[in-house]
């Protein structure tokens, strides 16, 4: 377990938060503390729809503000930059909420632009890809692109959750994580919520 300090615009912003913007927090540390426990990985796609699919059905004043999104994503593993454009994120009243643990917990970097991803880049890669490999990452971002477009206007027949159990497993998991949460009252909830900022 590791300690992180949290700092004092972080404990306001949760002192102040509603009932509703807890238990969104909670479902957000929930969807990735059951990849970290179960290893889990590649699956983007499931986490991004199980939490907007959750939000969408449950939260009325949230549902216009939320958006699955497609985006580029740079992350630096043992010294080395890494760089894709297959990857997705949930965005909730602008802020981006990356449900993949696997990135997530590396302290990635995100661009919505593909302007801004590739001058990001040229300024951060001593080799930089080949119109090849740049041709790659970009279809990567528009066959991911289509996926959220898919989510987005509940086609979900064709959306490629390959695993339909892991998404059906890990509801079971949150569904008695939050029916636990939502039986403590809203300063206990605080509370939960700091801890957790707290000990990872």
């Amino acid at each position: 377990m590791e300690l992180i300090k949290i700092n004092d615009l972080q404990k306001n912003k949760i002192m102040n938060a509603t009932n509703e913007e807890l238990i969104i927090s909670k479902l957000y540390m929930s969807i990735k503390e059951y990849q970290k426990i179960n290893n889990i990985t590649g699956e983007c796609i499931a986490n991004c729809q199980y939490f907007y699919d959750c939000i969408y059905n449950n939260f009325y004043d949230y549902f216009d503000k939320v958006e699955v999104k497609n985006i580029f994503t740079c992350l630096r593993k043992n010294g080395n930059l890494h760089c894709w454009g297959g990857h997705m994120v949930v965005m909730l009243d602008d802020e981006i909420f990356d449900l993949s643990y696997e990135i997530n917990s590396k302290n990635p970097k995100y661009f919505t632009t593909y302007k801004t991803f590739q001058e990001y880049i040229k300024n951060n890669l001593n080799n930089h890809p080949t119109n090849k490999e740049f041709k790659t990452i970009l279809n990567r971002y528009f066959e991911f692109g289509e996926y959220a477009i898919n989510i987005n206007n509940k086609n979900y027949k064709y959306v490629l959750c390959h695993d339909k159990n892991y998404y059906s497993n890990m509801a079971d998991y949150i569904e008695e994580i939050i029916k636990e949460f939502n039986e403590k009252s809203l300063y206990e909830k605080k509370l939960d919520i700091i801890k957790n900022q707290i000990f990872k």
